[in-house]
């Protein structure tokens, strides 16, 4: 029986190139276009519809707009908003997107409240120092391993204890207080395998140290609209409010810090030991062999 072969053939895939459009949208006009768009993102529409009014408008999930804080925070609000699925993947697309200093959005935080350093979460990847402190975090991660599922299960179960001793006491229990503290507790013990010292509110603390971070891109609601976006939106708070809260944080790390360092080293060093014994068994085996 003769051989026979048989051929497919596959069409070439043919993609529909569709039309670069113009994106949509404005900016207003300078000065009184952003604050505007502060108005009714935070107070006058809110976030939601902030975003959903402009999608009808411009018949459009990508469009030109401003985001808060804006003047006289940010020297510059002018954004692309990017809101639907397909679009979103660009954010990813490093030689499209820089990701230098947008983490809190148009705006960076004081240095002062970060000792004059610029942190992991402000750097682009593209910067020297960022896959450093990346290579620190995961080091140290990797140290710690074992730690975490211990200690989240000792933390949490205290603080599931202290409810239930505070609505035994008072009928009422405060779970954000407690959550924070614990929170707190936790990443300590996990990371540093130390907790705060009694007495101590770290979680305050930090929460404090963070307000003048992230105030002008939040709305709290425990002021009057127009107050609140004047003293927390238009100027950004000064970093001194915060300097002893902040000195306390950093004196608590860089204690702990000689910590995790030291325990790095004793690792290093037994994991160099049992390489040594695993290095002489296999010699002194293949002496006896031989």
């Amino acid at each position: 029986m003769p051989s026979t072969t048989s051929s497919i053939t596959t069409p070439e895939s043919t993609q529909t190139k569709r039309p670069i459009q113009k994106i949509p949208g404005d900016y207003g006009l300078p000065l009184l276009g952003p604050i505007s768009d502060r108005l009714n993102f935070f107070y006058f529409q809110g976030q939601d519809a902030f975003f959903q009014t402009r999608i009808h408008k411009y018949n459009s999930t990508v469009f030109r707009t401003n985001m808060p804080p804006g003047p006289f925070i940010s020297s510059d609000s002018r954004v692309v908003a990017v809101l639907d699925a397909a679009s979103f993947s660009i954010l990813f697309d490093l030689s499209n997107v820089e990701k230098k200093d947008v983490l809190t959005g148009t705006f960076v935080p004081s240095l002062s409240l970060t000792g004059g350093h610029r942190v992991l979460a402000y750097l682009d990847p593209s910067e020297p120092s960022h896959a450093t402190l990346k290579h620190l975090i995961f080091s140290l991660l990797s140290l710690r391993r074992k730690h975490f599922i211990p200690e989240f299960r000792t933390t949490f179960s205290a603080l599931f204890s202290n409810l239930e001793v505070q609505l035994s006491a008072r009928r009422e229990a405060s779970f954000t207080a407690l959550n924070d503290s614990a929170a707190f507790e936790f990443l300590t013990r996990a990371y540093f395998g130390v907790s705060p010292e009694m007495g101590s509110d770290f979680s305050s603390l930090t929460a404090k140290w963070l307000l003048p971070q992230v105030s002008p891109v939040k709305s709290f609601g425990f002021l009057p609209s127009m107050l609140e976006d004047f003293l927390l939106h238009t100027f950004p708070l000064p970093s001194a409010l915060v300097k002893s809260d902040y000195k306390k944080l950093y004196d608590f790390f860089s204690k702990n810090r000689d910590l995790v360092s030291r325990r790095g080293r004793e690792n290093s060093e037994s994991l160099e030991k049992k390489h040594a014994t695993i290095s002489s068994s296999l010699s002194a085996s293949t002496l006896t062999v031989g």
